[in-house]
């Protein structure tokens, strides 16, 4: 049988963050060629206390020439934000092989006031869209995520909650969340440019404050998607996906609740490909994490929350305030023979806090993986997860050459 499994090089990331570091490929002018920098995951986390969600980035930006970027990140966490460490987590995996091209491109979509407080309804779809650029006349192309930007305070001028004579809100202080999605459809090439369909959810949700919670009916959330195409050059390529999904229950909460990820089984994904294509590339093309929501998750696991809030209010709700949110592609092995590939993909949310939590946790996760079969030799190197430490309010960008 004709299995690989990708080469990890330890230590790279933070040797990469002190200079220029050189991969080693198969072959004396694929060295010299740019690697496809797939991103393995995507991390936010905060140390000590749960937060809204109010501005959140983390994504990879890439430099002109292809062979490094910037590991970029904020998280901004309400009123409280500026008492805590937020923390921006990445991992890449560098494909290189003369089967490869890549084209970057973004995405804007703002998702409208949706009148209420229904989970399913902070929907927004929308389409990237670039010139091809290397991509064109490619056999076969999969789209993935590179990151994503998400922010409730765009407004060109003050939203009327903010003014609001009983209930005045900051909408810069952010919402608590059931939860968010992001999922990218099948690439297509259009004439001269490669369009990827993208679809999110960023689900403002009530908890334990009552002017956040009339305002939520009225909130825009503004987001920035992030994508990757990857296409297969020559005559024969394959692109197939794989998908898995899981519910975690946490019944119990207080303080630093632990919110243990699922087991390696239940994060297994496969992906069905063509046989006999010597080369793959895998990365991740969608998640979706909701929080107690209804219809999602395990039905046995009941949402319960403290009734009255910190200031003596009656005031309470599904929603939660964050520490972590995270996708992770990991442990990704790829059979030329059969053409399968397989992976386990991570998903998580935690409201774990020093502090009192308002609430517990019913979790439904969703994940796709997408896979591209090339003609030809691929070389995989995982890099070590780089980590960011980011500022209250600003944006932090970190070097990162391969």
């Amino acid at each position: 049988m004709h299995a690989r499994s990708f080469r990890k090089v330890r230590g790279l990331a933070a040797a990469a963050l002190l200079g220029t570091v050189a991969l080693v490929a198969c072959g004396g002018d694929d060295a010299a060629a740019p690697p496809v920098v797939v991103s393995t995951e995507l991390t936010t986390r905060w140390d000590l206390l749960p937060h809204r969600l109010s501005r959140l980035e983390v994504t990879f930006r890439p430099d002109a020439d292809g062979a490094g970027g910037a590991v970029v990140g904020q998280d901004d966490g309400g009123s409280f934000g500026a008492v805590d460490r937020a923390v921006a987590r990445q991992a890449f995996t560098l494909y290189r092989g003369d089967a490869l091209a890549q084209t970057a491109l973004s995405v804007d979509l703002e998702i409208a006031p949706t009148g209420g407080t229904d989970p399913e309804a902070f929907v927004a779809t929308g389409e990237a869209r670039a010139a091809a650029g290397a991509v064109a006349g490619t056999a076969a192309q999969i789209a993935v995520l590179r990151g994503y930007r998400i922010s409730t305070d765009e407004y060109a001028t003050p939203p009327p909650f903010e003014t609001d004579p009983d209930l005045p809100y900051l909408p810069g202080d952010g919402f608590t969340t059931q939860g968010l999605g992001l999922q990218l459809g099948e690439p297509r090439l259009d004439g001269d440019d490669v369009v990827v369909p993208v679809t999110a959810r960023v689900s403002l949700a009530p908890s334990d404050r009552p002017d956040m919670n009339a305002a939520i009916p009225d909130a825009r959330v503004w987001l920035r998607v992030d994508v990757l195409v990857i296409g297969a050059v020559g005559a024969t390529g394959h692109a197939a996906r794989g998908e898995v999904a899981y519910a975690l229950s946490y019944p119990s909460y207080g303080m630093d609740t632990e919110h243990a990820h699922a087991d390696a089984a239940a994060q297994a994904v496969t992906i069905a490909g063509a046989p006999g294509l010597a080369g793959g590339v895998v990365g991740l093309s969608g998640f979706d994490v909701w929080l107690n929501a209804p219809g999602h998750g395990d039905p046995t696991c009941v949402v319960v929350q403290d009734e009255i809030n910190s200031w003596g209010e009656m005031v309470s709700g599904p929603g939660r305030y964050i520490t972590e949110l995270s996708a992770r592609l990991a442990d990704v092995s790829y059979d030329a023979t059969s053409g399968g590939a397989a992976a386990h993909l991570d998903l998580m949310l935690s409201n774990t806090s020093t502090f009192r939590e308002v609430g517990n946790e019913c979790l439904a996760l969703r994940g796709v993986a997408s896979l591209l079969q090339v003609d030809g030799e691929v070389e995989a190197v995982t890099v070590d997860p780089v980590e960011v430490e980011v500022s209250p309010g600003v944006t932090t960008a970190r070097a990162i050459r391969f």
